[in-house]
C-alpha cells in the first residue's frame, strides 16, 4: 500500500509538473508570438523608412531632371525670342527703308 501511495503521489506530482510545463509552454508561445508581431512591425517600419528614403531620393532625382529640362526649354525659348527680336528689328529697318524710298520717289 505504501508503494501504491508513493506511485499515486509521484503520478500526481508528474501531472502537476506536466500542467506547469504546459502552462509555461503556452506563456512562452504567447511571448514568442508577441515578439514576432513586434519584430514584423519593426521590420515593416524600417522598410517604410528605407522606402521613404528611396522614394525621396527618386523624387529628388526626378525633380532635378524636370528642373534641368525646364531650364533647357527656357534657354531654347529665350534664344527663339532673341531671334524673333532680331528679325523684327531687321524687318522694322527694312520697312523704314522701303517707306523712305517710297516717299523719296
Amino acid at each position: 500500500m505504501t508503494d501504491e501511495l508513493d506511485i499515486r503521489v509521484i503520478l500526481e506530482e508528474q501531472r502537476k509538473a506536466e500542467a506547469r510545463v504546459a502552462e509555461a509552454k503556452k506563456i512562452a508561445d504567447e511571448i514568442i508570438a508577441k515578439a514576432r508581431e513586434q519584430a514584423k512591425l519593426m521590420l515593416s517600419k524600417a522598410q517604410d523608412v528605407a522606402l521613404d528614403e528611396s522614394v525621396k531620393r527618386m523624387l529628388e532625382e526626378e525633380l532635378r531632371r524636370v528642373q534641368e529640362s525646364l531650364d533647357a526649354l527656357e534657354r531654347a525659348e529665350r534664344e527663339k525670342l532673341e531671334m524673333v527680336k532680331i528679325a523684327l528689328a531687321k524687318n522694322e529697318n527694312e520697312v523704314r527703308k522701303a517707306l523712305l524710298e517710297a516717299l523719296l520717289r
